[in-house]
C-alpha cells in the first residue's frame, strides 16, 4: 500500500477511525467488511430477511443458533483439514465462506438488537 493510498483511506475513514489509527490492517479490515456487507445484502434479498424475522419471532437466541451452526461448520472444516481430509461434500463452500457467514451473523445480531431496542444507528461518512 502506497502512502497515497493510505492518505486516501485516512480521508475516507474520517469520522469513523481517528486518522493516526488508520493502518494497512485497518484498510484491509474495512475492505473485508465491505465484501461481507455485499454478501449479506445479497443473501438477505434471496432469503427474504429470514434472520431478522427469526429474531423478531424467537428472540436473540435465534441469532445465536445461526452462529452456532456456522461455528460447528467451521470446526468441521478445521478437523477435516487437521485429519488430512479436506474435500468437503459441499464443494462450493470454503472455510473462508463460513467465516464470512459467521461474522455476518454476529453483526446482524448486533444490528437487530440495536434496532429492537429503539437504537438508531449513526451512519458516518465513509466516502
Amino acid at each position: 500500500m502506497t502512502e497515497s493510498d493510505l492518505n486516501y483511506w485516512k480521508a475516507t475513514l474520517n469520522g469513523v477511525v481517528p486518522e493516526h489509527l488508520v493502518t494497512p490492517e485497518v484498510v484491509a479490515l474495512r475492505d473485508q467488511q465491505n465484501k461481507m456487507l455485499n454478501l449479506m445484502a445479497k443473501k438477505n434479498a434471496d432469503y427474504g430477511n429470514a434472520f431478522n424475522k427469526g429474531c423478531n419471532k424467537l428472540g436473540y437466541k435465534y441469532g445465536l443458533a445461526r452462529m452456532y451452526d456456522k461455528l460447528n461448520r467451521l470446526i468441521h472444516f478445521i478437523e477435516d483439514d487437521f485429519n488430512g481430509y479436506n474435500k468437503p461434500n459441499v464443494e462450493d463452500e470454503t472455510m473462508f465462506d463460513t467465516i464470512q457467514d459467521l461474522g455476518n451473523y454476529c453483526n446482524m445480531l448486533l444490528a437487530w438488537q440495536a434496532s429492537s431496542y429503539g437504537y438508531e444507528p449513526t451512519i458516518p461518512l465513509t466516502g
